[in-house]
């Protein structure tokens, strides 16, 4: 459709122009704000204030995932040394249990039964050591008392679940965003997922002693960090977006549901007699019907 122009100026006879409107293109549409800066703690930062732009900044680099990657092991760095931190304050205010511990130790092996069970089992003295220092190992984790030992467990655990999570909820929730209809890539919504694991910076207020971060609350607040992710990467509308973050964790119960009922029926046909039970009854049933 053409539109007719008429101008004149200073009493000129007129003149008609024909104008498509290809001659004036419309203007594009405006691109999602981003931020000023991709840098990892930048990205961070501002997703752990659920600011929508972090998320933007990572789906529209150039390679999201690596940027998506960096920022989670920035993240998960940040909250390792405030662990460290905060074990050894609590180390330095807790008892010391070493000198109640090794007074013990060497009551027991001066007994004349342990001397004369060493003596019988030459792996007696070594088994007895490993075993006396995981009692008391045991002791300090029920009392609360930070150990090498018990900090390594949680920082390695803590690690893993954070990586195994991001990946594994990542690629589910990329699944079904693509099966709602979202235009995202693989690497695109990892990389906007990990920024979703910014509120374990929360956890660096656990260096202070007695200082404690509900679970609850950095779930909820990982959640919405997802729900950025996927709505960032996918562009999908709010209901589907929703529907992408939540199902993995459905999916994830029912399998391991599945994974208890199957299991616990394999394990009670390990028990002795059971087994033929089970067969018999079934048998049984048959002849039933």
């Amino acid at each position: 459709m053409s539109e007719t122009l008429v101008s004149a100026r200073n009493g000129d006879a007129a003149v008609v122009q024909d104008v498509s409107p290809a001659d004036y293109p419309l203007a594009p549409a405006p691109a999602e704000p981003v931020l000023d800066s991709a840098a990892p703690r930048r990205l961070a930062w501002r997703a752990l204030l659920l600011d929508q732009r972090a998320y933007t900044t990572v789906v529209t680099q150039a390679s999201p995932l690596k940027q998506g990657f960096y920022s989670l092991l920035l993240i998960l760095g940040v909250v390792i040394v405030a662990r460290l931190v905060g074990w050894g304050l609590g180390y330095l205010a807790s008892p010391r249990l070493e000198s109640m511990q090794t007074l013990l130790q060497n009551f027991i092996t001066g007994l004349p039964w342990y001397q004369a069970q060493a003596q019988q089992e030459p792996q007696f003295a070594t088994q007895f050591a490993q075993s006396y220092w995981l009692s008391w190992e045991g002791v300090r984790y029920a009392l609360g008392i930070p150990t090498p030992t018990n900090e390594g467990i949680y920082i390695g655990a803590l690690v893993l679940d954070a990586l195994m999570a991001w990946f594994v909820y990542g690629t589910v929730a990329h699944w079904l965003a693509r099966w709602f209809g979202g235009s995202g890539t693989w690497k695109q919504t990892l990389g906007a997922a990990a920024l979703a694991y910014a509120p374990l910076l929360l956890l660096v207020v656990e260096a202070v002693p007695g200082a404690y971060i509900p679970l609850t609350l950095l779930f909820l607040l990982m959640l919405v960090g997802k729900y950025q992710a996927v709505k960032s990467a996918h562009g999908l509308a709010p209901g589907y977006t929703l529907a992408s973050i939540l199902l993995p964790y459905l999916i994830g119960v029912v399998i391991l549901l599945g994974l208890a009922f199957f299991g616990g029926a394999y394990g009670l046909e390990q028990i002795p007699y059971v087994d033929t039970g089970l067969r018999t009854f079934s048998i049984f049933s048959g002849l039933v019907r």
